[in-house]
């Protein structure tokens, strides 16, 4: 173990290879004195503007390099404060993906390819989504179904039937069917389940053993309230608003020819001063 005059010694050893034989501070070890000793509550700053050791943490971490800041040249951003660098990064953002897309725009415009739409006969819509990075997700097998229910070519009873065994999955303000299904393993699957099921709710909706009749159709639990037209046998007849217009016109006439009394005027003096 060491001693405190071991300490001492090794101590005056340090001192005195920063004195010059004349017992005077060595100029080169008193500057970089004068580096290390910085004013208490300050903090020097290095070459790039950071305080000192931040440099050597970006250069580990790879944040610095080959990015530029936004600022000029010469200026120093140690006294810029967080939000100032943060809407520096997203200026170099847009510049980055500007100069990407300037870049590559005319290589892509080479595989570019119109837009077909879809034939009228094929007018069921698939949707599913898909997770990048992880395929087991029970969201990704969820298949959802969208059609238009006059495309399907049902009418009157086959139509009412349909519409009353799909329930609230249809909407009338739209006239879209909305199915889904998750309970398979695979999106396929589920896929060929809500094939099946609609071409089951159509085989059963042209039967004509029980139409359902007694049962009304209800779109209350959708909000939609359709608007029913006036009755027109609750209005007037023609005969009758002719002639209470008349009957009206007529009174107008007899209450004008009605002799007015003139108002009397009120005698008013003048009163000269």
């Amino acid at each position: 173990m060491l001693e405190e005059d071991d300490l001492e010694g090794n101590e005056d050893e340090d001192m005195s290879a920063k004195l010059d034989p004349n017992g005077k501070a060595n100029p080169n070890e008193k500057a970089n004195l004068n580096e290390k000793a910085t004013p208490k509550g300050k903090v020097k700053p290095n070459e790039i503007g950071l305080p000192i050791g931040m440099n050597e943490l970006d250069e580990i971490e790879g944040l610095r390099d080959d990015v530029d800041y936004g600022f000029e040249e010469g200026v120093d951003d140690s006294d810029f404060h967080t939000y100032a660098h943060l809407l520096a990064n997203s200026i170099n953002d847009v510049k980055k993906y500007l100069r990407q897309m300037h870049v590559e725009f005319p290589t892509l415009v080479q595989h570019a390819s119109p837009f077909n739409p879809p034939p009228e006969n094929k007018f069921l819509r698939f949707e599913r989504s898909v997770t990048i990075g992880d395929k087991h997700l029970s969201d990704d097998r969820k298949v959802l179904l969208r059609l238009q229910v006059s495309k399907l070519g049902l009418k009157g009873a086959e139509l009412r039937k349909f519409l009353l065994l799909v329930g609230d999955r249809y909407n009338p303000e739209i006239d879209e069917l909305k199915m889904s299904e998750n309970r398979e393993s695979s999106s396929l699957l589920n896929k060929k389940v809500l094939a099946d099921t609609l071409i089951a709710l159509i085989t059963e909706a042209k039967k004509t053993d029980d139409q359902f009749a007694d049962m009304p159709l209800d779109f209350s639990s959708r909000g939609y309230k359709p608007a029913p037209k006036f009755p027109t046998e609750w209005l007037p007849k023609l005969k009758k608003k002719r002639q209470v217009k008349a009957n009206s016109k007529a009174k107008k006439k007899h209450g004008s020819n009605k002799k007015t009394k003139p108002k009397k005027k009120r005698a008013t003096k003048k009163i000269s001063s």
